[in-house]
């Protein structure tokens, strides 16, 4: 009797782990599962229905009473995110400076977005069809909602 009290509270244990802390299915819930399921195997084959039944009824009583307890609690207060992101980002800086039809030279492999540099100043950009490789001439097709869009210079 004391390993099915013991398989129980284990049970419960990775039960309520699962719930708070690892959300989803995972090992916690598979192994709660198993220890709910031998708990359960023991009470009937060593016990008989009338046991096998009684801890039937108080894995589920005990299960949904501290399911609805975790649920309730100032637990979920502990564990939520609070804070408010106040930031934004700002436009490209180059928006002013680069131009449709400048000339650039990639820093890395755009595929499709990578290191250009326009001017001796490095950006962000992106290729408009094809990847790009280091050390290729380019030309900036566009300039929009902060990216810089290039296509490769034709030889």
């Amino acid at each position: 009797m004391l390993l099915i009290i013991a398989l129980i509270v284990i049970g419960l244990i990775l039960l309520l782990v699962e719930i708070v802390l690892l959300p989803g299915v995972t090992v916690a819930g598979i192994a709660s599962f198993a220890s709910f399921g031998g708990a359960l195997y023991i009470a009937f084959t060593e016990f008989g229905n009338s046991v096998g039944f009684i801890v039937v009824g108080v894995i589920l009583l005990i299960s949904v009473v501290s399911i609805v307890l975790a649920l309730r609690s100032k637990m979920w207060d502990r564990l939520a995110l609070n804070q408010n992101i106040d930031g934004s980002i700002d436009k490209l800086p180059c928006e002013s400076e680069i131009k449709v039809g400048d000339k650039a030279m990639t820093v890395t492999r755009l595929n499709p977005i990578g290191t250009v540099e326009i001017g001796n100043k490095s950006y962000e950009g992106k290729s408009l069809n094809a990847l790009i490789d280091p050390g290729v001439a380019v030309e900036v097709v566009r300039v929009e909602n902060s990216q810089i869009i290039v296509k490769k210079l034709a030889l």
